[in-house]
């Protein structure tokens, strides 16, 4: 009751501060209507003004329908209660029957887990009341799931749905699995001595055995995008000019020469290029004074 009363004072003072707002409004707006009149003010300056005004009425109709729905609430509410007392005396009958009829259904009725795995915490005892809180642990062991932690460069191309691998400490089986979930936020892992923030990725284990346990550590490599039958060079080949476009240098006849590729895939050492034939001489980490057409020795 007192909520609902709190809530119908707080809307009618609302409302009466909307209108008083409203009022001071109408009257500046009368005001600058005749320094508007006189070219004493900017149409930009008079509209701004007119604007104002204009969403301080809108907010008095909001304010006037919270206040009309509190006021309703707070009467049907007052209503109810004074119903409510004419049937509580025949209610405590009723509840007093429903009360046993509850017993015996905790008498006679056993719980059984909704899922078959192992139970791994049971903190209760015979005859024992139950404190609040108090919980069961069973681990399905038909769905495990693995947690792992992905540096930003890496989670931004992680995507649910994609499938993983999965390899755990001291086990020699490979498990299969997807991404059921990517963390919203990433954070700095302070166990592992890096500042780079990490997101946290679980992946459900899709051919989980029997000697899989709860709380086992490992590692996942996630399958971003398959590229078949793909040129790969080392990141340190590749160079950027200024309008972004790649490129690296070739070896023809000991001579440099320049050559803008697409590249695609990457997993941060090796990457995807298109734009030179196979078996090709690439010059590895070329130093920045290198230009077109230098040429070089090569070592043996």
């Amino acid at each position: 009751m007192s909520i609902l009363k709190n809530k119908l004072l707080k809307s009618q003072e609302a409302y009466n501060n909307v209108k008083s707002d409203l009022e001071t409004s109408y009257e500046d707006l009368k005001k600058i209507s005749v320094l508007y009149d006189e070219n004493a003010i900017s149409k930009l300056e008079y509209d701004r003004y007119d604007s104002a005004a204009k969403d301080l009425e809108s907010k008095l109709n909001i304010a006037n329908l919270d206040y009309s729905d509190a006021e309703a609430n707070y009467n049907d509410y007052i209503k109810s209660l004074q119903i409510d007392t004419i049937n509580t005396g025949r209610d405590i009958n009723t509840l007093k029957l429903d009360i046993e009829n509850i017993n015996n259904k905790i008498e006679n009725n056993k719980i059984y887990a909704s899922v078959n795995g192992v139970v791994t915490e049971f903190p209760l005892n015979e005859g024992r009341k139950t404190s609040a809180g108090s919980k069961i642990i069973i681990y399905d062991t038909n769905s495990y799931e693995f947690t792992a932690k992905a540096p930003q460069e890496d989670a931004v191309l992680i995507r649910e749905g994609q499938k993983s691998m999965v390899y755990l400490n001291g086990m020699s089986s490979v498990y299969e699995g997807e991404v059921i979930n990517v963390g919203k936020t990433a954070e700095i892992d302070k166990d592992s001595g890096s500042k780079t923030p990490k997101v946290e990725i679980t992946i459900k284990i899709t051919n989980s055995d029997n000697f899989i346990k709860s709380g086992y550590e490992g590692k996942a490599n996630i399958i971003i995008d398959i590229s078949d039958n793909s040129l790969l060079l080392k990141n340190e080949s590749l160079k950027r000019d200024v309008d972004g476009k790649m490129y690296l240098f070739v070896l023809k006849n000991n001579t440099v020469e320049k050559k803008y590729v697409v590249t695609g895939l990457s997993d941060g050492y090796l990457t995807e290029v298109s734009g030179i034939p196979e078996g090709e001489k690439v010059i590895l980490n070329p130093p920045e004074e290198l230009i077109d057409g230098d040429s070089v020795k090569l070592k043996n």
